[in-house]
């Protein structure tokens, strides 16, 4: 079975947390315009996709504060990458 291992960029929490605050605003932003024209088919199913993206958005940046779940899945990664560098250090 093989474990996927994160890493670079992956690790940086400001990174995660930029991310989701750029996805939170775009979608917010896509769910208003849509909302203008919501007679057209098309624009009524971007306007429920954006929504169900800001809220997919939204729970993604709350886990990001607070010792949240993505806030903890990210530092144990971290912790993990350190001990195993460690450990390959302490072989030479």
């Amino acid at each position: 079975m093989k474990t996927t291992q994160i890493q670079g960029k992956l690790l940086d929490l400001n990174a995660h947390r930029e991310f989701a605050k750029v996805g939170v605003g775009v979608s917010l932003g896509l769910a208003a315009v849509t909302a203008l024209n919501l007679k057209d088919r098309t624009f009524r199913r971007l306007h429920t996709l954006s929504g169900i993206a800001l809220v997919g958005f939204g729970i993604y940046h709350y886990g990001l504060y607070n010792n949240g779940f993505i806030q903890r899945y990210i530092n144990n990664a971290r912790k993990a990458k350190r001990l195993k560098v460690q450990k390959t250090d302490e072989k030479f």
